[in-house]
């Protein structure tokens, strides 16, 4: 059973009446049993020139939280980017680490994606690193991609059983690309802490089958596997197709061929619970009641108990706020009132779920508590 025991705000704009502040895409990180931070996006909309990572602190748990602000204001970048996707991670040595991508945006009223061609404005992959528990930060290190590719990170990193890091990327194609992207969801690999990243390998590859591994979601289960939800999509039909998942037995060397769930979302964020079994948060777009979910899964994450799965968040009937910005779904991500949720388990056995969301014109990041019987 799925109980959500307490609740609350990150962060919301104090004052919508004087200035707009658009977060989302939070993701917590616990430093010790009561010390928590949270990397967001801190712009004035979903896709604005202005868009960067910032934090939260809690000395409790999560339970309050304290805005620290930007950990890296832009000032001294080469060319003005926007920052989106920030997911910070845990090393063993106790560096935090966080992956990023940031997007030129030379020209302020040119959108993210390409209304025509659905490519993407010129992106790289960067990495920031802390060493005293988030309070200072480096500048922005780039990764560069192997040639050829085009993409941006797509999750947290992870410290493989062999002391390696793996990166989760995502792949896309340029601006004014015509042509379809060759979409993958890829891996890469540092052997010296992050300095230096070596040729990619394949987590998902659905492109001989028109379909799209987007937004993978990559956890390391207790027997030192690699376990990774994806939001599926079909190019053909332009629209969800069942979240799938996959697993690695090798440190992410290779992969199984992802196979469908019966979750019939979007972004999907699992956790292993410490009896084994599996929680994951996920965003329910299409549907008569939208919302962020929350659903177990008793046999590795191949089937989940939708019939008792929990709301972590209604979004009232509305998935989407204004109107629509074209016919293709990339086209409408601008317009999304909702998204981007994770689920971390905690030291205690709970699970801390966190997301962003629009209520009352306001788009903020909110936090809940989960317990699982």
């Amino acid at each position: 059973m799925i109980e959500i025991v307490d609740s609350g705000i990150l962060f919301r704009n104090p004052h919508p009446d004087l200035r707009p502040i658009h977060a989302c895409f939070p993701l917590t990180l616990q430093l010790s049993s009561r010390e928590m931070i949270c990397i967001y996006r801190h712009g004035s909309a979903l896709g604005s020139v202005d868009g960067r990572v910032a934090q939260l602190r809690s000395p409790d748990g999560g339970r309050t939280w304290t805005n620290e602000g930007i950990i890296w204001d832009g000032s001294r970048d080469d060319r003005n980017y926007c920052y989106r996707g920030a997911c910070p991670s845990m090393l063993s040595d106790g560096t935090i680490v966080i992956s990023c991508s940031r997007f030129e945006r030379l020209d302020p009223d040119q959108p993210l994606f390409n209304p025509e061609t659905e490519g993407t404005l010129p992106c790289q992959v960067v990495l920031f690193r802390s060493g005293d528990g988030g309070h200072n930060w480096t500048a922005p290190q780039v990764v560069p991609l192997p040639d050829g590719i085009i993409g941006n990170n797509s999750g947290s990193i992870i410290e493989t059983g062999d002391g390696r890091l793996l990166m989760p990327i995502e792949t896309w194609k340029a601006y004014e690309d015509p042509t379809p992207p060759k979409q993958r969801a890829m891996a890469l690999f540092s052997d010296d802490r992050g300095k230096t990243w070596g040729e990619p390998t394949v987590v998902g590859d659905g492109v001989a089958d028109g379909v799209y591994y987007w937004d993978q979601r990559m956890i390391k289960l207790s027997d030192g596997r690699l376990f990774v939800m994806f939001w599926t999509h079909s190019l053909a039909a332009d629209k969800d197709i069942a979240v799938h998942r996959a697993i690695s037995e090798d440190g992410g060397r290779t992969w199984t061929k992802p196979e469908a769930t019966n979750i019939k979302g979007q972004v999907t964020y699992p956790a292993q619970l410490r009896d084994g079994r599996m929680l994951a948060a996920y965003n329910l777009r299409y549907a008569d009641q939208p919302g962020v979910m929350a659903t177990l899964s008793e046999d590795g994450g191949r089937t989940w108990d939708l019939s008792n799965q929990v709301a972590v968040w209604d979004a009232g009937g509305q998935a989407r706020v204004g109107v629509a910005a074209g016919n293709r779904e990339l086209q409408q991500h601008v317009t999304i009132s909702f998204g981007f949720p994770s689920a971390r388990l905690l030291d205690d056995g709970e699970v801390l779920a966190s997301f962003w969301c629009t209520e009352a014109c306001v788009t903020h990041i909110r936090w809940c508590r989960i317990r699982v019987a």
